[in-house]
């Protein structure tokens, strides 16, 4: 069902092909175009998104293997903001990364708040 392995000190989060299926059917028509055909850039990229979820760090600890943070950031905070997540979340189920992943938007939300607040 998932499939991440744990290293060292830090846990790498890996899609299955099945998962991705599943991931890329749930997208919304342009995006999942997109997903399909330049399929390792935007899977490398919910792959970043999972790592700082299962990892619980902040998005400066991202290695560089997933590219520029800020860039992985800001497609977040885009996805974030047109609900694409919320799909995400769905199609990965129960399982972990799902779980994680739930976690993540939940504190994300939690800190938009805050910012709102002040």
């Amino acid at each position: 069902m998932i499939k991440y392995e744990l290293a060292s000190a830090e846990s790498k989060a890996y899609l299955s092909d099945e998962q991705w299926s599943f991931i890329v059917a749930s997208l919304s028509g342009n995006i999942a175009s997109r997903a399909k055909h330049d399929r390792n850039q935007y899977r490398r990229f919910v792959e970043a998104v999972l790592w700082v979820a299962v990892n619980r760090a902040s998005w400066n600890a991202l290695p560089a293997k997933y590219g520029s943070r800020r860039s992985v950031y800001i497609r977040y905070l885009r996805w974030y903001e047109a609900n694409i997540w919320s799909r995400v979340e769905c199609a990965l189920g129960a399982s972990d990364l799902g779980a994680l992943l739930s976690l993540l938007l939940v504190k994300h939300r939690d800190e938009q708040r805050k910012r709102e607040r002040r």
